[in-house]
């Protein structure tokens, strides 16, 4: 295990938080997850030792694991396809310039780690699924905070952190802020990525989730090109 994450494990020992994996259930989605935190954090100690202060180029962070078919990497389905047609996955990766349908493999974990080695990373606010319904501080903070320990390491070494709907608040509240805290500069709360969203405030939404619109944001035109090739 990677030694930035080793005294940070899973704190709010709910058995079903991925982190804490109390769970058989969960157990290997629990897996799946740890290893790719592991893969960011090597990554991120690499660069530092290189003398590179923020070796991830972006962060998406969404609210929490949807608990239908989630299998530990945030916003991945166990396939591709599956991945593509979720409320979020096919908004986001269309954002990131990237054709999901024209991925030559067929295993979705190789697309996090190949979009990892573009410094690119997801995370979620937390780690255990919260429910429907809107956050609660009290209710929902424990497991803020357990995600937060393992986050905030590679959130720390991130150029620009994208913090969809709720997990903004969920940020807030996990480093001892209040809601209407204005964050850093690196920092963007959107709306999520849900289609969803789309009417509520059409604007806001296309700014971060039309096609190409992070690429182009961010400036990740050249980072994206070698997506869809092989291992």
């Amino acid at each position: 295990m990677n030694r930035l994450i080793t005294p940070v494990i899973g704190t709010c020992h709910d058995s079903f938080c991925q982190l804490c994996c109390g769970s058989a259930s969960i157990k290997s989605q629990s897996a799946t997850l740890w290893e790719y935190l592991e893969t960011a954090l090597d990554l991120i100690e690499l660069e530092h030792a290189r003398g590179n202060s923020a070796p991830i180029k972006l962060a998406i962070v969404g609210r929490d694991p949807y608990p239908e078919e989630a299998i530990g990497i945030p916003f991945a389905k166990p396939t591709i396809a599956k991945t593509a047609s979720s409320l979020s996955g096919g908004v986001i990766f269309r954002s990131l310039g990237v054709d999901i349908h024209a991925w030559r493999g067929n295993d979705v974990k190789i697309l996090f780690e190949k979009l990892l080695k573009q410094r690119i990373v997801f995370l979620n606010a937390s780690y255990v699924f919260l429910g429907k319904g809107p956050l609660v501080q009290g209710k929902h903070g424990a497991y803020l905070h357990c995600a937060n320990t393992a986050n905030s390491i590679i959130v720390n070494g991130t150029e620009q952190v994208v913090l969809c709907g709720e997990a903004a608040k969920g940020y807030k509240w996990a480093n001892g802020l209040k809601t209407k805290t204005v964050l850093a500069p690196k920092f963007h709360c959107v709306p999520h990525p849900s289609a969803r969203v789309y009417n509520r405030n059409e604007a806001e939404f296309q700014k971060y989730w039309a096609p190409g619109a992070l690429v182009n944001m961010f400036g990740l035109q050249t980072v994206m090109s070698a997506v869809n090739c092989g291992r």
